[in-house]
């Protein structure tokens, strides 16, 4: 689903319609969580941690677009803000980066211990 989120936001946009790529990744991310319910795979943490990816990201393309380092063509939200196309993007990355990763993620203990053990073994 991330592929054809991201070649549906990037094509609309290229083509000023900055709406349409998103709504397509809404639905599609609609049709992963409920496929990922229905197979009794964790979905929750994923979408938490998709939603706080998302947030960092925008921030990130809005610190970016203010400081003048990239400039979004077809921005309906002004030169300040990162587009509705990008932000679902970052969206749809990061479930489905979370989504394949939960799994690894639970059975290591997280993060934390998972880093860690990587900071000692160095």
């Amino acid at each position: 689903s991330y592929y054809i989120s991201w070649i549906s936001c990037i094509y609309f946009a290229a083509h000023h319609a900055p709406y349409i790529g998103p709504i397509i990744t809404f639905f599609l991310l609609g049709a992963q969580i409920f496929w990922q319910s229905v197979s009794r795979k964790p979905y929750r943490s994923a979408l938490c941690f998709a939603i706080g990816l998302t947030i960092l990201g925008s921030v990130t393309d809005a610190i970016w677009l203010y400081s003048g380092f990239i400039y979004f063509n077809s921005n309906p939200f002004g030169a300040y803000f990162s587009p509705p196309w990008m932000i679902f993007l970052w969206l749809s990355f990061s479930f489905t980066h979370a989504a394949h990763m939960v799994p690894y993620i639970r059975s290591h203990n997280g993060y934390l211990e998972l880093f860690v053990k990587k900071l000692y073994t160095i």
